[in-house]
């Protein structure tokens, strides 16, 4: 969640954004520093948030343009430039509050990736801050024994000059070394979220607000509302279930040459999560004529490298995966300062829901409700059983012996 700033007022800033008031929305543009170098006049648009990997939110946009200064074709006196590479957008919610006066929340800041125009109109589609972070980059190693922590903001500033932070300090220390490459498989934001997922247990996100923000999953609701103006219309992925994880690390291959033989032995840590018989889900309670039916889900992972790196992979992920997806699609008064993955209580007649921003819309203009799409439905408290040891393959090749030359 976005921070206000507002203190014990806070209360009264989401009374008054659950009740009727006027608004402004506030569209500026900003050079790469993020210095604010124009404004751009709003008509409609729209932030969505959804659950993937890297980009998390974006932003549409349809400004006014009647004089054409925002063409590609020419220098832009809004831009500066005839290349939107350069330039982020930031849009702000401003909603005056009684007891405090205008407050602004941030709902989106990001870049530009495609542009579209329609006689006085634009339409602008942007990616959150996570975009300049998700090619390829000259080449950083941050080493083993280094505070995680730090090697996340060290990363990010050096390779994309990202200057604002939302970095908790860790004790804990990168247990191998992590580079970031010229390949997008190894771009700064693609390491610096597995060391935050591998070394903390954490989620490295881009806050609305444009910070890098290194946290762990929510676990409480920011807000609760009763602003709820639709019936929940609600859908089960019964895809998304597994029953059975196995997690493997980094292979690493030894030789010896103990005489005439080669003994070449491979190691491989590995972890085995599976759920307990007795729960909903398990292999046995799936059985069909006393055959256990397994749900496999395979994961392959250079980075881990040690027996207890893959033990929590592995928990990690059938805790995800040994539960219903129920997504039930609310409808309610829009807020702007809350993040992906945040938790919302919504308290509907009868029982309230807690739910998580994963795929949600966010409407900047007058016409719709915000629309959140997910949650997280569990049919028992989790029981599962962990394992985990150290794959060993041994293979000894035998090699011909050389005969000698015997001198007469």
């Amino acid at each position: 969640m976005q921070p206000l700033g507002l203190g014990n007022r806070y209360d009264d800033y989401i009374a008054r954004i659950f009740s009727s008031h006027d608004f402004r929305i506030e569209v500026d543009v900003l050079d790469l520093n993020e210095h604010h170098v124009g404004e751009a006049s709003f008509l409609d648009g729209q932030v969505n948030l959804q659950k993937a990997d890297g980009v998390r939110r974006t932003c549409s946009l349809t400004l006014s343009d009647p004089e054409g200064v925002l063409d590609f074709t020419g220098a832009s006196e809004w831009s500066g430039s005839s290349v939107w590479v350069d330039r982020l957008i930031r849009v702000r919610h401003v909603v005056n509050v009684p007891s405090v006066g205008d407050v602004a929340a941030t709902v989106f800041i990001g870049p530009p990736s495609t542009f579209a125009r329609q006689d006085a109109q634009v339409n602008v589609e942007l990616q959150d801050k996570s975009a300049l972070a998700l090619r390829g980059s000259t080449p950083v190693t941050v080493n083993k024994g280094m505070v995680a922590s730090d090697a996340i903001v060290q990363i990010l500033s050096q390779c994309t000059g990202e200057f604002r932070f939302r970095v908790p300090s860790f004790t804990r220390r990168l247990s191998r070394p992590y580079s970031v490459g010229w390949d997008d498989a190894s771009s700064p934001w693609t390491v610096a979220s597995r060391i935050a997922r591998h070394e903390l247990g954490c989620q490295l996100i881009y806050s609305c607000d444009g910070y890098a923000t290194l946290r762990r999953l929510p676990s409480r609701p920011i807000l609760a509302t009763t602003a709820v103006t639709s019936e929940p219309n609600t859908t089960v992925d019964f895809t998304t279930l597994s029953n059975w994880v196995r997690v493997r690390g980094k292979q690493t291959t030894t030789s010896k040459s103990p005489g005439s033989s080669t003994v070449t032995t491979t190691t491989q840590p590995e972890s085995i999560a599976r759920v307990k018989p007795g729960r909903t889900f398990s292999p046995e309670s799936l059985a069909r004529k006393g055959v256990p039916r397994f749900l496999p889900l395979l994961v392959d992972d250079d980075a881990i490298t040690k027996v207890s790196e893959a033990r929590t992979r592995a928990q990690q992920q059938l805790d995800k995966s040994d539960r219903l997806e129920q997504a039930p699609t609310f409808e309610c008064v829009p807020f702007f300062h809350a993040d992906v993955d945040d938790l919302v209580r919504l308290v509907l007649p009868g029982q309230d829901a807690v739910v998580r921003l994963g795929d949600a819309s966010i409407p900047l203009g007058v016409g719709g409700e915000m629309s959140i799409g997910t949650h997280l439905w569990v049919s028992q408290p989790p029981g599962s059983k962990v394992t985990g040891h150290i794959r060993r393959t041994k293979k000894v090749t035998h090699h011909k012996a050389t005969k000698k030359a015997v001198k007469k």
